[in-house]
């Protein structure tokens, strides 16, 4: 059904912007002649983007990047867009039409490019839809190579990729971050005694446990047959990640205490930044090892003496 010559469902736009007059500026733009209906939102902060993926359903990210702007570095915004909601088509609009700033934008991320001087309802508009087919293509090509097909949690190559973004934010915001990885040690025990399917199942129960018990911040991977890893962001002080991880612990005890549901024995290692390590591989061998113990605090205590 159309009204007006427009479809009556609207495509869902956020405007990642210091300035909230930027959205309506956008919305006002497509308003003049778009085909297609749009619903148009402001947001200040990549934090809010996430959010609005999870509330409202599927939704293309529309970035300002003004590199005037001392408050708001539109590079790295573009790039911690494509960590936190990778399934999100990324329109940057660029201060210029400089074929510098169009590499940069392509460099962080972004599925389609307009200059502010080119801003029109048709441009627009054919902006916002190729940057969807192109995400969709993405997703398309990648989704294999970037979930493990057992669980639908990150392949490490993934996870790794995120939890360096992690640090780089948390060293920024001069916040902590952490990994905590929950090992499989009977694994192959299950396997050779249930079976394949029936062990495979016991773990995705114990990845949507783990997802269930998590912030929304948080994300979890599957870096090993026998391991998953947890990315624990936005903590105030590497304390926060033994609490973080006592609750992962407590939460998988619960579901290994019910009846009706077989699980798989866990150990925990624990590793958090700032401490011994500065990179993402050095962080998930720290915690790895740390796992062979199954000892949170005795692991955290000794990054703090570090």
């Amino acid at each position: 059904m159309e009204t007006h010559g427009r479809t009556t469902s609207a495509t869902r736009v956020v405007v990642v912007s210091q300035d909230p007059s930027d959205a309506a500026l956008v919305q006002a733009t497509l308003d003049l002649g778009a085909e297609q209906r749009f619903d148009v939102q402001a947001c200040a902060y990549i934090s809010d983007v996430s959010r609005l993926r999870q509330q409202r359903g599927f939704l293309t990210a529309l970035v300002r990047l003004d590199p005037e702007r001392k408050d708001h570095d539109g590079d790295q915004a573009l790039l911690e867009l494509r960590a936190s909601v990778p399934d999100v088509p990324v329109v940057a609009l660029l201060p210029s039409s400089s074929a510098q700033a169009a590499q940069r934008a392509l460099r962080s991320g972004a599925h389609e490019m307009i200059p502010v001087e080119q801003v029109n309802f048709r441009a627009l508009e054919r902006k916002l839809r190729f940057a969807a087919e192109r995400s969709a293509a993405e997703r398309q090509l990648s989704g294999r190579a970037y979930r493990d097909s057992a669980t639908g949690l990150m392949r490490r190559s993934a996870f790794v990729d995120r939890l360096q973004q992690a640090i780089s934010r948390a060293e920024r915001r001069k916040q902590s971050c952490a990994v905590v990885v929950v090992e499989f040690p009977e694994l192959d025990q299950a396997l050779d005694e249930l079976g394949r399917n029936p062990t495979l199942d016991i773990l995705r129960s114990q990845a949507e446990l783990l997802l269930q018990t998590l912030r929304d911040v948080d994300s979890v991977g599957r870096i090993r047959d026998d391991c998953f890893a947890i990315l624990l962001e936005d903590l105030e002080a590497a304390v926060d990640a033994s609490g973080a991880a006592t609750r992962v612990r407590r939460s998988l005890r619960t579901m290994a205490g019910s009846d009706h549901r077989k699980v798989l024995t866990t150990r925990l290692g624990l590793t958090s930044f700032p401490g011994m390590h500065t990179d993402a591989e050095g962080m998930l061998s720290a915690a790895l090892r740390a796992a062979s113990s199954d000892d949170i605090q005795t692991q955290l205590d000794h990054e703090q003496r570090s």
